[in-house]
């Protein structure tokens, strides 16, 4: 699928860990590993001077955790975080890892990271010939902003899922099941039923990945499900003010009133 073969590096202190991800990488043609590192420091200088395209990378490690590692990176690689511990998983999505494999998991869910993995792995290589090809700042700029819309839509879209922190443990929760997305500072608050929780993400990231079918950016701070919506109402002569499923009510911005209209005009009977 890859050639030449993705590069990868095992980081992980336990030996029987690194002994299986060497077993589960070798039915997967396209990767080779190129090393093992057993704490933190090792995997930095490894990381840094070996620059793999993807890094197997566990968070409790002597030295420096998973989490410093992938904070200290000098170069651009995928990581894939494995590990016992799912209290880590949003720090770890905040920190651009690619997936987040809870051990112990067999090959279908390795198989599924490393599919995922592919796209990035790809987009980091054309940049870095992109780079080195000497081409100008402003072609340079132009294949910088053609890639990541490349690599945007060789994502999993619509996102299905995200990770929330609750009760002190990172826990998953289906995009289907949120009714509203409200910008709250360098946060978005994502309100599930009775909940609110808190990400650190931008709130166009997340309006880039949503299903446009089913989601709806009402006004430059929020984002609403349309199965969500109680009802509609004239709030002046050019916006609309919709009541949502937790009672929250939002005044559309003007662009917002017209794209709602044109988003719930095929639902109308």
């Amino acid at each position: 699928m890859i050639f030449p073969p993705a590069r990868a590096l095992v980081v992980d202190d336990e030996p029987l860990a690194r002994r299986a991800l060497h077993s589960l990488m070798k039915d997967i043609e396209w990767i080779e590993c190129v090393g093992d590192a057993e704490d933190g420091p090792s995997a930095i200088a490894m990381i840094n001077t070996l620059e793999p395209d993807v890094v197997f990378l566990d968070v409790r490690m002597p030295g420096a955790s998973g989490l410093d590692v992938l904070a200290k990176l000098e170069c651009e690689t995928v990581v894939i975080f494995t590990t016992a511990f799912d209290a880590y998983a949003v720090t770890a999505f905040e920190l651009g890892a690619i997936d987040y494999l809870r051990k112990p998991f067999g090959a279908p869910r390795f198989a599924s990271a490393v599919e995922r993995a592919v796209p990035r792995i790809e987009f980091l290589r054309r940049r870095q010939a992109t780079s080195t090809a000497g081409v100008t700042d402003d072609q340079a700029a132009e294949t910088s902003l053609h890639e990541r819309l490349s690599f945007a839509s060789a994502q999993e879209q619509p996102l299905r899922r995200l990770f929330v922190r609750d009760r002190g443990i990172a826990v998953p929760v289906s995009v289907a099941d949120v009714i509203r997305f409200e910008a709250d500072g360098d946060f978005v608050a994502v309100h599930v039923r009775d909940r609110r929780h808190l990400v650190y993400v931008n709130l166009s990231d997340v309006a880039s990945q949503l299903d446009a079918a089913q989601f709806v950016r009402v006004h430059r701070s929020h984002i609403i499900n349309i199965g969500a919506i109680r009802s509609i109402a004239a709030f002046d002569a050019n916006r609309l003010e919709v009541r949502m499923a937790d009672d929250s009510r939002i005044v559309a911005s003007r662009s917002g009133t017209k794209l709602l209209r044109q988003r719930i005009r095929p639902h109308a009977r």
